[in-house]
């Protein structure tokens, strides 16, 4: 108690003054509180309208997200479907013009032989 009277004088402060002082305080550390408990408060309710906002925001997405994935899955079905279409409609093409020799030599050749001799051959370019 000496070393708090001993601050007291040392701060040349009347007793009013320092019970001013001490009020003062207790009303800043009150106001303090208050205004941290207001805070609470209000972000409680932040928290809660961000939840609501959110809940609002995933309700559609969840079912559009589905339709994405269902639009994307059939998107590159049909792409490889086409695909595979497009090479073989490209694939008797190069059958046809390929192993180096012409399209018109080689119906003559096969038109001028009689078929069981092509067959017994095993000659596979008349298919």
């Amino acid at each position: 108690m000496k070393l708090f009277t001993d601050i007291l004088k040392g701060m040349n402060r009347s007793f009013q003054e320092i019970v001013e002082l001490a009020i003062f305080g207790i009303i800043a550390l009150a106001i303090g509180t208050g205004l941290l408990w207001v805070l609470g408060y209000v972000l409680q309710a932040v928290g809660w309208l961000s939840t609501k906002l959110a809940g609002w925001i995933w309700l559609p997405v969840r079912f559009l997200l589905l339709i994405a994935i269902v639009v994307i899955a059939v998107y590159f079905i049909w792409k490889f479907i086409q695909d595979r279409n497009s090479a073989k409609a490209a694939k008797p093409a190069s059958v046809i013009s390929g192993s180096g020799t012409s399209s018109a030599a080689k119906p003559a050749a096969t038109s001028t032989a009689p078929t069981d001799a092509s067959s017994a051959d095993g000659d596979s370019s008349s298919e």
